[in-house]
């Protein structure tokens, strides 16, 4: 007997093992020996050993059963089996851990109440003995409590099971309840302790689960990629553990719902739905079904994609269905599952008109969410506010978004300044209901404030003073010192040498990732921000001296389309721009042209090539963004995402103008901040290997006196830190980069090393002004709420009343020369936007088109002096002009300006004269003096309106295209909505879309992406589309079901996007289309598809500029004709890319 007690036990001990493991499988065909080795007449009531050692395999059977298959028959049958064993051989330690079990198994499969009354039969007494089975009974209570959304409940439970696993040495129960620790305190709302509780025991636990509940919190925090990683890896890691992978599947449909992805949202919660039906647990399936639900209602809200009135109505009744289900489930089913149904009800109803429903919705969801997650109680705000604004009650909905405010400001996240910009992401729905609200009133101040509110949710820093831990300033000396290794190597090209610059590189980005964590785990000490409104700001504007008034101007894309708020002494105005998918192209273009004239290394011709390009990309965003403005002066630039980061001073509108930018408005150091306004002494720091850095730096210093010089071993991390923190006024001539993939390690280069963005947090630069004169620091990147994030972003989030950032790579020549001249000025007491670079004297320009001189020419023709290497021509033939004059500004200029639908205002191409952009061409030929030759067809003003409520066009009578008058308005605007398309687009291709799903029309959609719109249009009506704008070659294809794909992004990317698809697809047929107003056939289609794109281009001609100098030499050797010829062709394929 005691041979077979001791075989059943080695058994057990492997099968144990295997279950830990997660090899539920091999644990269950363990368990099951066991069993028949014990459960035989040989053996019963003979032996408690034997009896105990029984129960506890029939209770690893029940558990691995559960798990593999959800067989909640067959495991509660076995823990009544084990039940009678212990009630009839007196085994009340082994009863304890039966009962636990049970208790576990209903919180699993959902039955929260069966689960407690089970659990609370195993309370300890006040002299209960602290044995393991006690300590995990209390462990599974603790979860329970931590379920059903008490954490205070939990915390005492976990408390005793630590101390149980203390005492009994019992490491996988103390990690356990360490864990569940830090879930109570994320339930609480303290994510970084909840993070240093998780962390500590990682090691200890499930990887799958440690990886869950850690995604859990970074969600929660926000930082929603950083989630989505985690909760993938969790579904990975959970293997056959397939309740554990539908958790992480769940959490990840909630990151995916977040980053707007809406579709794949939804089928990652239809997964998770199924695997807990199978499992047969319905709470879990129901909460996934909310979550299908959720992300049906989340493409909803947008016009673009909200589904017909219809169907709202029918989604509306599935979700009070889902809700009946809930309410049955109690406190917890109520909160995961009830109040969010009701709430996507209630939204649904209201986008549906049926507001009576929407309030009978609403009105079943209490007020006071006090223990629900902070995402239900953002989400009663947001519907709230829905419903008051779509009954009128504008005041009431204000009200509910503010409180949506306050309880996103009460929400204790983690504690680095980004995590305070990731938190803007719970404020998304919000702000949505709040700018389409606005818009519906046609009020731009309305507007203006819901904007500002948006941007304030996530401003801010996250802390008052620098973190004091030792650990996280280890870890960012270990990643500076990686980096200054990398750098001591030196350039080679040596494979050996090369592989340890990789090795130095990598562990660099390992302790980088190790800090960011570590700063997660701190506690911060965030203040709120207070949003700035338009009153607030036109009172400020009144009070300054009317020479030195500027206007602000908040830029949004609501909508697909841009839109601007001007806001001036006189009171804001609104103003619709254009579409968003062409201004965002044209702002990469712009970059990617920066990027080409910074390198030094690329030739004459070349970057001439690139000037003239970025002069009509700038030029064209000067006609679409400041254009229809009207600021003459002073300008205040409000944007995000990458309008944030445009050279607004090297607008041709700009130059010689004051131009600060910034992600919003802040009053505190006013609009016409005069430089410093904190005491503190002048700093100015050199980092090493620049030319002309130390030259640069004595050259300001120099402005100064008594200012503080940092060059050579002196000008340390630690010591430009020390100077940020004190001094009034710091200059950075330094190495820099922006790190677009992780924005808080953008450096700039010292004498010891990188200082990283992340080493500012918390240093207070409250009124002082820092000049960067590095590559890149003023670019950011924006986050999946919008918010930026970057190393001249950290600074003014910390305070600082200005910033001089350079957005693209700064040549140190340049710098040089500008940089002394900036602080002459701020020492003058000028505000640092006045002082960018004096202008020459006025000289003749060189361009053929133009006579006049450089300083009376056209603004398009002026050269920003931020643009070092450009040699630009004021004008161009008539064929190849791309300037536009703006439409003249109605009333006093203070009105919102209205357009056409043609974002590009109608104008005179190459006419010197400000001639009026809706004259004839008799009146155009005598404003330029008789030279017609320059009038184009395309400057004739186009027909049709882009509708923004609140915007109306002056003129309201009948329509007329060409000669042929229009009978219906609806064909009117259909004539006018494609004459539009064609004008602004950089080519048009024309397809037949016969036997296409709408599900393939989606697809080819979303592979078109930003560079294209892809619409179904008329033949007729598209035919006099096409002689309204100047476009010809498309009458002969416009036969059967057409539609067309307009490209305002890269043609050449657009055309390998509709080639792909119609490989795969081969309904979709490409018949022809037109680029730059050149006819194209499907073959010339198919060979544009076969170029590569513009940037690829522009990067292997950069690429050659850094080959070695012996291939180098070859090239520059080649006779001057084959130059020539490979120039020219370059030059071809950028004008046919652009």
């Amino acid at each position: 007997m005691v041979q077979a007690i001791e075989h059943a036990r080695a058994l057990y001990e492997t099968a144990h093992a295997a279950d830990n493991a997660g090899r539920f499988s091999d644990a269950l065909d363990g368990y099951r020996t066991v069993a028949e080795v014990l459960d035989g007449p040989a053996l019963d009531g003979r032996s408690r050993d034997a009896s105990a050692l029984l129960v506890r395999a029939w209770l690893g059977q029940a558990r691995c059963l559960y798990e593999l298959h959800g067989d909640k028959p067959a495991a509660f049958a076995l823990l009544d089996g084990a039940e009678e064993r212990c009630e009839r051989d007196g085994l009340p330690d082994d009863l304890l851990a039966v009962q636990g079990q049970r208790g576990l198994l209903l919180l699993r499969a959902g039955d929260l109440d069966a689960a407690i009354v089970a659990l609370d039969k195993v309370a300890p007494g006040p002299d209960a003995e602290l044995t393991l089975d006690l300590g995990i009974v209390m462990l599974n209570r603790g979860a329970f409590h931590l379920e059903a959304g008490d954490p205070d409940a939990a915390e005492p439970d976990l408390l005793l099971a630590a101390e149980v696993a203390e005492k009994t040495g019992y490491a996988p129960l103390l990690a356990a309840a360490r864990h569940n620790l830090g879930c109570a305190a994320f339930r609480k709302g303290d994510l970084p302790r909840a993070l240093r509780e998780m962390g500590q025991v990682a090691g200890d636990l499930d990887q799958a689960v440690t990886a869950l509940d850690r995604g859990r919190v970074l969600a929660d925090a926000g930082l929603v990629t950083d989630a989505a990683a985690a909760l993938a890896e969790a579904a990975t890691l959970a293997g056959s553990d397939a309740l554990t992978a539908a958790e992480a599947q769940l959490e990840l449909a909630r990151c995916l719902l977040d980053l707007r992805r809406h579709e794949e949202a939804a089928a990652a919660a239809a997964r998770a739905a199924r695997t807990f039906e199978r499992a047969e647990n319905p709470g879990w399936a129901a909460r996934a079904r909310v979550m299908v639900l959720e992300s049906e209602l989340a493409a909803d809200r947008f016009t673009r994609t909200r589904a017909r009135a219809e169907t709202l109505r029918e989604r509306a009744a599935r979700a009070v269905e889902l809700a009946a289900y809930g309410e049955s489930g109690g406190l917890v089913g109520r909160l995961t599952v009830a109040y969010p149904s009701l709430l996507a009800a209630a939204e649904w109803s209201v986008l549906a008109g049926d507001l009576d429903a929407a309030r009978a919705h609403l009105g079943r969801v209490p007020a006071t969410l006090d223990m629900a997650p902070l995402t239900l109680r953002l989400a009663r705000s947001a519907v709230v506010a829905r419903v008051a604004f779509a009954e009128g009650r504008r005041a009431a909905g204000l009200r509910a978004i503010r409180h949506g405010q306050t309880v996103l400001a009460e929400h204790r996240g983690l504690g680095s300044v980004e995590a305070v910009a990731a938190s803007g992401v719970h404020f998304m729905h919000l702000n949505l209901v709040d700018t389409q609200a606005a818009l519906d009133t046609g009020d731009a101040a309305a507007l203006f404030d819901a904007l500002e509110r948006g941007r304030a949710a996530a401003a801010g820093a996250a802390r008052l003073v620098p973190p004091d831990d030792a650990v996280l300033a280890g870890l960012l000396e270990q990643a500076r010192a990686e980096h200054q290794a990398s750098l001591a190597l030196g350039p080679t090209g040596d494979p050996d040498g090369l592989r340890r610059k990789r090795q130095h590189l990598v562990q660099a980005r390992r302790y980088e990732a190790e800090a960011r964590e570590r700063s997660w785990q701190i506690e911060g000490e965030r203040r709120p921000v207070e949003p700035t409104t338009a009153r607030a700001v036109r009172a400020a504007l009144r009070d300054s001296a009317a020479d030195a008034r500027p206007v602000v101007v908040s830029f949004a894309t609501i909508g697909g389309h841009a839109m601007a708020v001007r806001v001036d002494a006189s009171g804001p105005s609104l103003h619709a721009l254009g579409r968003r998918g062409q201004v965002m192209e044209l702002t990469r273009r712009a970059r990617a042209d920066l990027a080409v004239l910074a390198n030094p290394l690329i030739p004459r011709a070349l970057g001439d090539a690139a000037g003239a390009s970025l002069a009509r990309t700038l030029g064209r965003l000067d006609e679409l963004l400041l254009a229809p403005l009207g600021v003459d002066g002073d300008l205040h630039v409000v944007a995000r995402g990458r309008l944030l980061t445009l050279p607004w001073s090297a607008l041709p509108s700009r130059a010689g103008l004051r131009t600060w930018v910034r992600d919003r408005v802040d009053l505190s150091p006013g609009l016409v901040a005069a430089g410093a306004a904190r005491s503190g002494g002048v700093v100015v720091v050199a980092g090493p290997g620049t030319d002309g850095g130390s030259d640069e730096a004595e050259a300001v210093a120099g402005v100064w006196p008594g200012a503080t010089l940092l060059t050579g071993p002196g000008a340390t991390t630690a010591a430009t830190a020390d100077a940020l923190h004190a001094a009034s006024v710091v200059h950075i001539a330094a190495h820099g980069g922006h790190a677009a993939d992780n924005a808080m390690f953008s450096t700039l280069r010292l004498a010891d090393g990188p200082l990283f963005a992340h080493e500012l947090d918390g240093i207070d630069l409250t009124g002082a002004v820092v000049v960067l004169s590095a590559c890149d620091l003023g670019q950011s990147t924006s986050d999946v709420g919008g918010e930026e994030l970057g190393f001249a972003s950290v600074l003014l989030r910390h305070g600082a009343s200005a910033v001089v950032a350079a957005v693209a790579p700064l040549r140190d020549d340049v710098a040089v020369r500008v940089m002394p001249r900036l602080h002459e000025g701020l020492r003058a007491g000028l505000p640092p936007a006045r002082r960018s670079p004096p202008r020459r004297r006025a000289r003749r320009c060189r361009c053929r088109w133009c006579a006049s001189a450089r300083s009376s020419c056209e603004p398009a023709c002026r050269l920003s002096p931020l643009v070092a290497r450009a040699r630009l021509p004021c004008g161009a033939p008539p064929a190849r002009c791309d300037r536009r004059r703006p439409a003249p500004v109605s009333g006093s200029g203070l009105r919102p300006v209205q357009f056409s639908g043609n974002p590009r205002p109608p104008v005179v191409s190459g006419c010197p004269s400000r001639a009026v952009a809706d004259r004839s061409p008799a009146e155009h030929a005598g404003a330029c003096a008789g030279d017609t030759s320059l009038y184009e067809p395309r400057c004739a003003p186009a027909p049709g309106l882009l509708r923004f409520p609140g915007l109306r066009h002056p003129g309201s009578g009948g329509t007329t295209i060409g000669r042929i008058a229009m009978a219906r308005p609806d064909k009117a605007a259909a004539v006018a909505e494609v004459a539009d398309k064609l004008r602004e687009s950089n080519a048009a291709v024309l397809t037949e879309y016969r036997g296409l799903t709408v599900k393939q029309l989606k697809e080819l959609r979303r592979a078109l992406g930003g560079n294209a719109t892809y619409a179904v249009v008329k033949n007729t009506l598209t035919q006099i589309a096409a002689k309204e704008a100047g476009v010809e070659g498309l009458d002969a294809d416009l036969k059967g079901p057409s539609a067309i794909a307009f490209v305002t992004g890269d043609p050449v990317e657009s055309a390998k996007a509709l080639r792909d698809f119609a490989k795969a697809n081969p309904a979709l047929v490409i018949k022809g289309g037109v680029l730059d107003g050149r006819p194209l056939t499907a073959a010339e289609i198919t060979k544009l598809a076969d170029l590569e794109s513009r940037e690829v281009l522009l990067a292997k001609a950069a690429g050659a500029m850094k080959a070695k100098i012996s291939q180098a030499a070859y090239a520059f050797t080649a006779k001057p004709a084959q130059v020539a010829r490979v120039i020219d062709a370059l030059r071809q394929k950028q004008e046919a890319a652009a």
